[in-house]
């Protein structure tokens, strides 16, 4: 059996000035797609409803664990600039940080 992630990814509120989501992550064997949604000059909400979520990254591995591992590793390599000059990498909701 093989494991599989798909993670909605959640930034803090705050107009986007750019989106890095960088090779390695889109080129990494293990992913299977991975993208944020929103553009340059948006306004990101905070999170009401699910489509305020900004992005995902879909990934699987030889176990569920593998999957979650290289989910975490992609996330961790996503940012986003504001327009304001703050910088913010993927928040993980505080359900989640429960479980791992």
């Amino acid at each position: 059996r093989r494991g599989a992630e798909y993670r909605f990814l959640v930034f803090p509120p705050g107009v986007i000035r750019e989106v890095l989501i960088p090779d390695e992550v889109r080129s990494h064997p293990n992913v299977l797609d991975v993208d944020i949604l929103a553009a340059p000059d948006v306004l990101l909400r905070a999170v009401q409803a699910g489509a305020d979520r900004a992005g995902f990254v879909a990934t699987f591995g030889s176990d569920l664990n593998e999957a979650v591992r290289i989910a975490d590793w992609a996330s961790e390599r996503i940012l986003i600039r504001y327009a304001d000059g703050a910088e913010h990498r993927p928040i993980l909701p505080p359900e989640m940080a429960e479980v791992r």
